[in-house]
């Protein structure tokens, strides 16, 4: 059993707010401290859908191209919630979390140490993050 602190965004006012999670490797069973983990994964599920409906993100292979300044918002809000569900504080990704998305995550690039970073696979395009 690990101990993870996971992060919680409020993806309209951009507040994190932390909490512990006992983490026991299936979802199917969760004690009651694990359910916001649970909400974090359907918040997250809902960003890419509302991603993949959104007319104001132009269809292009990697959508976070071009620096933070220049992503849409929903892209930006979609990064930071990712980083708090499929990524460590000890920068590890957080393989339990990738399989319960309904929506492709995968490690992108990596070295003999580890993943470099992940990509999340929208109708729109990749989006890189970690």
């Amino acid at each position: 059993m690990s101990i993870n602190v996971y992060y919680y965004y409020n993806i309209t006012m951009s507040y994190s707010y932390p909490f512990i999670c006992l983490i026991y490797g299936v979802f199917d069973y969760m004690p009651k401290e694990c359910v916001k983990i649970k909400e974090l994964i359907e918040n997250f599920d809902d960003l890419v859908d509302k991603i993949n409906n959104c007319d104001e993100i132009k269809s292009a292979t990697y959508i976070t191209d071009g620096g933070d300044e220049n992503r849409h918002d929903l892209v930006r809000s979609c990064i930071r919630l990712a980083n708090s569900i499929f990524i460590t504080l000890n920068g590890n990704v957080n393989y339990s979390t990738l399989n319960k998305t309904r929506h492709k995550v995968r490690v992108g690039e990596s070295d003999s140490c580890g993943p470099l970073s992940m990509v999340i696979h929208t109708s729109k395009g990749k989006i890189v993050f970690g």
